[in-house]
C-alpha cells in the first residue's frame, strides 16, 4: 500500500540502492509546425537551429528515448490538446550544420503504441524537449553527460538510465520508478510517488 514518507532534507552520498514504497516530498506520426496534424510521418522541419515534430499517438503508450544530450519530458497542455493524442518534439541548441542532427530518429509505431526518439550521434550540446500524454510510460537511456528531466508525469512505469548526466524528477507519479546512473546525480523536486528504486555509484549524489 502506498504511503507518505517525510520530506527530504539533505543530500545523500550514494553508494548503493535507495528504495521506497510511498510518497517522497523533496526540495522545493509525422512532422510539421506545431498545432497541425502531420501528413508525412518521420520527417522533421528544420528552421535554423531548431527542428520540430508533431505526431498523432494513442494517449496510452510509451516513450523510448536513447540520446547523448539533454532530454526534457513534460505532459501535453490539456487545454491545447484535450484528447491527449499528440507528441511534440523540439530540438534546439545546435546549428544547421552540426553533426548528428540528421541522424535523429523520431517515429511512432502504432502497433506497439511506442514513440521512439533515438540518436547516438547528435551533438551532446543539443537539447531535446518532449511534450507527451501524461499517462505515457517512459524508458529513457542517456549516454555521456546527457541529463534527463521528467516533470509532472503520471505513468505505470518510468525507467531512466544515465552515465554521467543528472536525473531530475519533479512531481512524478509512477507505479514503478527506476533510476540507474553510473556516475550522475539524482535530484527529486516536489512530490515523488510510487515504488521508487534508485541505483547510483559512489561518485553520485542523491538529493531526494
Amino acid at each position: 500500500m502506498f504511503g507518505r514518507l517525510p520530506p527530504c532534507a539533505s543530500r545523500v552520498r550514494a553508494g548503493a540502492l535507495f528504495g521506497a514504497l510511498g510518497t517522497r516530498t523533496c526540495g522545493s506520426g509525422g512532422a510539421e509546425r506545431r498545432g497541425s496534424v502531420p501528413a508525412n510521418p518521420g520527417a522533421g522541419l528544420a528552421r535554423g537551429d531548431l527542428r520540430e515534430w508533431t505526431l498523432r499517438v494513442s494517449p496510452f503508450g510509451r516513450l523510448r528515448a536513447r540520446l547523448p544530450c539533454h532530454l526534457s519530458v513534460r505532459p501535453l497542455d490539456p487545454l491545447a490538446h484535450p484528447d491527449g493524442d499528440r507528441v511534440l518534439v523540439a530540438v534546439s541548441g545546435v546549428g544547421s550544420g552540426t553533426r548528428g542532427l540528421d541522424s535523429l530518429q523520431v517515429k511512432y509505431d502504432a502497433a506497439l503504441q511506442e514513440m521512439a526518439i533515438l540518436s547516438d550521434d547528435i551533438d551532446p550540446e543539443a537539447s531535446v524537449e518532449v511534450n507527451a500524454p501524461v499517462k505515457f510510460d517512459l524508458n529513457i537511456e542517456s549516454s555521456g553527460a546527457g541529463s534527463v528531466s521528467v516533470q509532472n508525469i503520471e505513468c505505470d512505469s518510468c525507467k531512466i538510465d544515465t552515465e554521467q548526466g543528472t536525473s531530475i524528477l519533479q512531481s512524478v507519479k509512477s507505479q514503478k520508478l527506476h533510476v540507474n546512473t553510473k556516475g550522475g546525480d539524482v535530484v527529486c523536486l516536489g512530490t515523488i510517488y510510487g515504488n521508487i528504486d534508485i541505483h547510483a555509484s559512489d561518485k553520485s549524489e542523491i538529493s531526494c
